[in-house]
C-alpha cells in the first residue's frame, strides 16, 4: 500500500517539532550552568540526559510512529508533572503542548485514507 502524501507531510511534521523541542531545551539545558566555559559546561552535562531520550523516543518513531508516538505522548504527560508545567503557562506552551500534538500527529499519519482501497 502506498502511503498518502498527506500522512507522511504529517508525519515528517510531527517528527520536525519533535526535534526542534529537543534540541531547543537540550541547548538551554548544556548551556544554562556555563557560566565557568568548558567546566561549567561538562559539569552541566548531565541535565541534558532527558532531551537525549527525546531524541531516542524520536528515533523510535521514525521507524514505528505509533509506537513513538506513544512514547512522545508518555513523555509529554511525564513532563507536564516533572516540570510542575500546569503551574506555568509558557512552560506547558513550549513543552508540553508539541511533544502531545506531535505524538498524537505520530499516530494519526498511520490511520488509512479513507476510500483508499488495501
Amino acid at each position: 500500500m502506498r502511503e498518502h502524501h498527506r500522512h507522511r507531510t504529517l508525519r515528517r511534521g510531527a517528527q520536525l517539532t519533535v526535534l526542534v523541542v529537543a534540541l531547543f531545551w537540550f541547548t538551554v539545558a548544556a548551556l544554562s550552568g556555563a557560566e565557568d566555559g568548558a567546566a561549567g559546561f561538562w559539569a552541566n552535562l548531565p541535565n541534558t540526559l532527558p532531551w537525549v531520550a527525546l531524541l531516542a523516543l524520536l528515533l523510535v518513531s521514525l521507524r514505528w510512529p505509533v509506537a513513538g508516538g506513544l512514547l512522545i505522548i508518555a513523555a509529554g504527560i511525564g513532563a507536564l508533572f516533572y516540570f510542575n508545567a500546569w503551574t506555568n503557562l509558557l512552560l506547558h506552551a513550549a513543552l508540553v503542548l508539541p511533544l502531545i500534538v506531535s505524538g498524537a500527529a505520530l499516530i494519526i499519519s498511520r490511520w488509512p485514507v479513507l476510500g483508499q482501497n488495501r
